[in-house]
């Protein structure tokens, strides 16, 4: 349960920062946080969604599918630290999604490109 609270925190934390440097820009055509959402919330949700999927492969054993030391192993970690690191794992997830991506080509017609939150929203 520390693990899925961790990811998700770290997950909403990356959209709040996305979400403020792009009404922080003065290039953005978005001008509140509720603007942000609207306008990016469907390509977010896809986002959140696949990165899920991929949390969930790689706390099932995903080594198989994604190759070792494309994410850190949880094995003898205690529950906090497992906790932190799922956080830290989640705050850099959409990032590790695109890098999931290239090595799933399949997958790149399905999920569409993440909002850039300066200029592009």
């Amino acid at each position: 349960m520390l693990n899925w609270l961790g990811y998700i925190l770290g997950q909403l934390l990356h959209f709040w920062l996305k979400a403020g440097a792009s009404v922080a820009s003065p290039a953005s055509t978005v001008q509140t946080y509720g603007a942000y959402f609207r306008k990016n919330g469907a390509v977010l949700a896809v986002r959140f969604f696949a990165a899920s999927c991929i949390f969930v492969i790689w706390t099932e054993g995903g080594a198989a599918l994604f190759g070792e030391g494309f994410l850190p192993s949880l094995a003898g970690m205690s529950v906090l630290a497992k906790g932190a690191v799922c956080g830290l794992i989640g705050l850099a997830m959409d990032s590790i999604l695109d890098k999931v991506m290239v090595r799933l080509p399949w997958l790149q017609n399905e999920i569409p490109p993440a909002p850039n939150g300066v200029g592009h929203d």
